[in-house]
């Protein structure tokens, strides 16, 4: 880190959001849009695509941190589905502490 970088930014700022960030913010006010729909067919397999879409960015993104990568664990847990066995539930409750996402 460049000594620039560090006095540029005022203290107690926060980071600008990662890439990995960003797309699980997309990725779960598409996933709440979606659960909040009562549209026709066609509606909602247009949101079901864009939540697909989404999933698809977060994984084709690389990890810079261990958020990262906790935040894609729990995009591959849909707020759920890694539930088949206490390691799985273990794993995704510890992304959740990490990434701030209760």
């Amino acid at each position: 880190m460049a000594t620039s970088d560090l006095t540029t930014a005022p203290l107690g700022a926060n980071p600008p959001p990662t890439p990995v960030r960003a797309a699980f913010e997309c990725w779960r006010a598409v996933r709440a849009a979606l659960l909040a729909s009562s549209q026709e067919r066609e509606a909602y397999q247009a949101q079901f695509d864009a939540l697909l879409a989404a999933e698809a960015t977060v994984a084709r993104l690389r990890a810079v941190s261990v958020e990262d990568f906790a935040l894609k664990i729990l995009v591959a847990d849909d707020f759920g589905d890694m539930s088949a066995n206490t390691a799985q539930a273990a794993l995704v409750a510890e992304a959740r502490q990490i990434a701030g996402v209760l």
